[in-house]
């Protein structure tokens, strides 16, 4: 059940699957976390904006899908050591408003 303390996870890609949803919520259930992941479709001309509005709306944290991987970098407030020499962040953590990018694939 979503409450008002629900934590709020996504994803951004310009064509989201629903794989990622599956596989988190029903993590998030096993674990009794309270917590919700939704894939969002953003365009690359909005890429700014979701990242403002990841820490506007305090979105816990954000997959990062292609073709956004690095764009997004510029956007971020820190950036891991592994994701800086890969020059990509598939994940934004989002730490009381400040958003670091890490890469997960590596």
């Amino acid at each position: 059940m979503i409450s008002k303390d629900t934590i709020l996870c996504i994803s951004i890609a310009e064509r989201p699957g629903s794989l990622g949803a599956t596989i988190f919520n029903n993590a998030f259930e096993k674990l009794s976390l309270d917590y919700i992941y939704k894939p969002l479709l953003v365009k690359a001309k909005d890429l700014e904006i979701a990242v403002l509005a990841i820490r506007a709306l305090c979105i816990r944290g954000c997959g990062v899908s292609m073709p956004h991987k690095i764009e997004v970098i510029q956007y971020l407030d820190k950036v891991d050591m592994t994701a800086k020499k890969i020059g990509a962040v598939n994940t934004i953590v989002n730490n009381d408003g400040t958003l670091t990018g890490y890469n997960t694939d590596f």
